[in-house]
């Protein structure tokens, strides 16, 4: 390597930090069908140390509970990348926005109504991936304009002026031939940050590389060129199910938003966030799940994510709501039914039939004490 990265020692969450109530792992379980996060040449000489990671708890990875923490574990993941001779790297971060952003908030799981658009996304990327280069390679690092146009994509490089070194940033596919390039330009280290295909190699099961890179030999170079890049470090957040009680097709389980965090050489780690603050480490993984296999395994680990339904009687105090049947959700105007759904801390946007079905649900599957 012409040069090497410092290793960061990371301030990262502790396991008293946030309340786990299990730290147990699906003993022995390989989930069929999942795809590998890692390239296929990494593949072979990651899946000893993979294994011997599930069965070694003192390396079990801690969910970050800040945007700060996330950033610190994927400036450690980078460069033990790096360190084992991956030059070309892939981070995905989970943005602090929308209902993460702000101090206190990076655990919400609770969607907002009217999300934030796509500048803001690129801002949060840019951020993100600029504080974890920084801490990577040990040296201020300056994030400029990736020029295409006006698409929000980002490229960091360091201050000094050091050559070799780069990120891009919230890259769509339309730039990949330009990334290609940088790559060229940057043997000693290159960054992918969010980029904005689902790349199979992220498990993104919506993956197509028919729409964004074309067909035939397009496709295989593509393909071939995405290989070439190692994933060190990945924090996703899937929603299963429903939260609303009865919605769910999990048996005794309403549902549940899990939050999968991938680190190099230490597999995925699956988190169900349970509301109020409560986070329990379900498993440790080889691959990552699917969609299915998450219901799977929620249901087997009886685990589910559950917000407490405002009680509409309780709130008609001050909000003037007296207690309502689904059948009375037909003569309801938008606003009245907005109210309603406010109330019950549900979402309040969409057209007013989306609205009245939302709220005509939730009123028949209120608890009966309720």
């Amino acid at each position: 390597m012409a040069s090497s990265l410092v290793r960061p020692v990371a301030s990262v969450a502790t396991w008293n930090s946030v309340n786990f109530v299990d730290r147990g792992l699906l003993e022995g379980r390989r989930v069929p069908g999942s795809r590998l996060l890692l390239g296929a040449s990494a593949q072979k000489s990651r899946l000893p140390r993979l294994a011997a990671a599930a069965q070694d708890s003192s390396v079990q990875i801690p969910l970050p509970t800040t945007a700060e923490e996330m950033n610190a574990q994927a400036a450690a993941a980078i460069a033990e990348a790096y360190a084992d001779g991956h030059s070309r790297v892939e981070v995905e971060f989970l943005l602090p926005v929308n209902q993460r952003s702000g101090p206190g908030n990076f655990l919400a799981t609770e969607a907002m109504d009217y999300p934030c658009n796509i500048t803001t996304e690129f801002m949060a990327a840019a951020k993100c991936s600029k504080e974890a280069m920084e801490q990577a390679l040990g040296t201020p690092v300056k994030v400029s304009k990736f020029d295409n146009g006006g698409d929000p994509i980002g490229l960091g490089y360091p201050e000094d002026g050091t050559k070799g070194k780069a990120a891009i940033i919230f890259p769509i596919a339309e730039v990949l031939p330009r990334i290609r390039s940088l790559t060229e330009e940057n043997e000693d280290l290159v960054l992918m940050c969010n980029a904005q295909w689902l790349a199979a190699k992220r498990g993104g099961s919506s993956y197509n590389l028919f729409s964004d890179f074309g067909i035939g030999p397009w496709k295989r170079r593509a393909e071939e060129f995405l290989d070439t890049f190692t994933c060190a470090y990945s924090l996703e957040e899937v929603r299963v199910g429903s939260i609303l009680p009865k919605e769910s097709m999990i048996e005794s389980a309403f549902g549940a938003v899990v939050r999968l965090l991938y680190v190099y050489g230490l597999g995925w780690h699956v988190y169900v966030m349970q509301g109020s603050g409560v986070v329990t480490l379900m498993c440790m993984l080889e691959e990552r799940p699917s969609y299915s296999e998450l219901e799977a395994l929620l249901q087997a680990k009886n685990l589910s994510t559950t917000y407490e339904l405002l009680d509409i009687q309780s709130q008609s105090g001050n909000k003037g709501l007296p207690m309502k049947t689904p059948a009375d959700v037909d003569g309801m105007d938008k606003t009245e039914v907005r109210s309603y759904l406010s109330a019950l801390g549900l979402s309040t946007a969409g057209k007013l039939v989306t609205i009245k079905s939302r709220l005509r649900d939730a009123l028949e599957n209120l608890p009966e004490d309720k």
